[in-house]
């Protein structure tokens, strides 16, 4: 089934992340994987996004993550969650209430399979 979506998906998934005050002493993104666009969302043709905050541990692990908004509702968390729980980042500066803004849009202009996750 992810193969049909490879192959002829064309979609855009960008994401544009809130920046809090403090953002000097956060610690710097080690791996970050990219969510998956939603078969159903893509073959719905479903734009939409989600906002959440999340803590990072002294292993750079993310840990309590929080849902703050989304729109659709109950669609692209799941996606969210799976990717975010493997992201890393520097350790021993762990940091709380960070807090991101991913969005989930399909583009004309991109390739057939073809996603980008910018910030």
């Amino acid at each position: 089934m992810k193969l049909p979506i490879l192959l002829t998906a064309t979609l855009l998934l960008s994401a544009c992340a809130s920046q809090p005050p403090d953002a000097i002493h956060q610690p710097k993104v080690i791996k970050q994987v990219r969510p998956s666009y939603p078969y159903y969302a893509w073959s719905h043709r479903i734009e939409g996004y989600v906002s959440f905050a999340f803590d990072v541990d002294a292993q750079g692990k993310v840990n309590e993550m929080r849902i703050l908004q989304s729109e659709p509702r109950g669609l692209f968390e799941p996606y969210i969650i799976a990717a975010v729980s493997q992201w890393r980042y520097e350790k021993n500066k762990p940091a709380k209430e960070m807090k991101m803004t991913i969005r989930f849009t399909l583009r004309q202009e991109a390739g057939p399979g073809k996603s980008t996750l910018l910030f």
